[in-house]
Parts: C-alpha cells; structure tokens; sequence
C-alpha cells in the first residue's frame, strides 16, 4: 500500500507525487497513464505544482531558474554525446550508444527538459539511477558519458536543495484553507490510484501495472522508511529538550 501521505510536508508530498506520476508514465505509458484515476492524479498534481511555479518575489528565483538551465545543458549534452557515437564506425560503440540512447528515450529524450520542475527533477534523478544499474554500466563507460552524468547528478542535488527551500518559503505565502483543500484532495487522488494499481496487478500480474505496481512499492518502501527515520530523529530531539 502506499506511505502515509498525510504525515509527509509539502515537500516530502510533492516529490513522492511527482515520482509516482513519473514511474507510471515510464512503466505503464500504453495502459496505466489511460486510466481516469491516472489522468485525475496528474490534473491535482499539475494544479499543486502550479502553487511552486516561478516566483519574481522569492529570492532563490534566479538560482534555481539558472541551475534548471544548467540541467537542461547537461541533459543536451548527454544527448547529442550519446546520439553523435550511434553514427560512431565501431560496431560496439554503436551498440552502446544505441543501448543508452533508447533509455534516454523513454524519458522523453529531449522533451525532458521541457517538463515541469518537479516531473523532470524526478525523471533526472531515475534515468540516473538507471545507467547506475550493471545492465547499463558498461555502456556508460565505453561512451564515456559518465562525467556528464556525474556532473548532472551535481546540479540536480543543488537544484534539489533550492527547490525545497523556495518551496518552504513558498509556504509561508500562499493560503492557508487553498493549499490544505488541495492537498487533501492530492492524497486522496494518490490513494486511489494506488489502490487502482495494485488491484490491477493483483489480477493480472503480466500486465503494465504489475510493472508500475512493482517500481511504486519500491519508493513506497523509501519513504516509509524516511517518514520512520524523520519520527526517530524527532523523538530524540525532544528527549534532549
């Protein structure tokens, strides 16, 4: 079953929405992001990240605005590094190259930069953790990507950083009785599609959405234990007090 939503921050709510609309949309594209329930998700989802959009009257505006386009280049980069050695005269380079290529693909290639903060911040961060994984590993080597990739996982964490801060105080702004409605309704939209997924996946575990089902209870299983761990962490501060 999924966290408990209602005990992550904004910030903590946002990430594991994003990261669970991307999952779908990378696991489930022909079948799961059709569903109604899916389309829901993403509509709240859309609406919630509106409240984090850019904002000329917060002050980390200009660094996170100049850290998204530092992303987008190392994206680019990695791109067009990995789309120039498909034409490469060495058969394995090619091969690799084509490998790594048809990943990037699956996260929208170069569209990824043009999706929202919160969706390209969670696509980055799981195409990385992709070329990461042995099957993979190797490739990056041979078309010795990885200093690109290295660096974007850099920016990433620093970009990252300030969003959650700009998000913070973004908070402190917005209104109250607005952001609490739709951040109900956000964990209920969540819920149900998890119920949806896992149901599906139950009665036929071959299909799409045993594949989402799967990739779901795994962050699940991370935020569970970041919840657990910010408890902990809580209850020995006030042990100290």
């Amino acid at each position: 079953m999924n966290a408990a939503v209602t005990k992550m921050n904004t910030s903590e709510l946002y990430e594991y929405a994003s990261q669970t609309i991307a999952h779908a949309q990378e696991h489930g594209a022909t079948t799961v992001t059709k569903s109604p329930l899916f389309v829901g998700l993403s509509t709240l989802f859309t609406k919630y990240d509106d409240g984090f959009k850019k904002d000329g009257k917060s002050m980390l505006t200009n660094p996170i605005v100049t850290l998204d386009i530092d992303r987008d280049r190392l994206v680019k980069w990695c791109y067009y590094t990995t789309l120039a050695l498909t034409f490469s005269s060495d058969s394995s380079m090619v091969e690799a190259a084509t490998h790594l290529l048809s990943k990037l693909e699956t996260y929208g290639g170069l569209s990824l930069t043009k999706f929202a903060h919160g969706e390209e911040s969670a696509a980055i961060k799981s195409m990385l953790n992709d070329f990461r994984r042995p099957e993979y590993a190797s490739d990056v080597t041979k078309t010795t990507i990885k200093p690109i990739l290295d660096e974007l996982a850099t920016v990433q964490a620093e970009f990252d950083l300030k969003f959650q801060e700009r998000r913070e105080e973004k908070d402190e702004r917005i209104n109250v009785d607005a952001a609490y409605t739709l951040r109900g309704e956000l964990e209920v939209a969540i819920r149900k599609f998890r119920l949806q997924v896992s149901g599906n996946a139950l009665a036929d575990p071959t299909s799409e959405w045993s594949k989402v089902d799967s990739v779901l209870q795994q962050l699940d299983a991370e935020y569970t234990q970041k919840l657990r761990t910010k408890s902990t962490l809580r209850a020995k501060q006030k042990e100290k007090k």
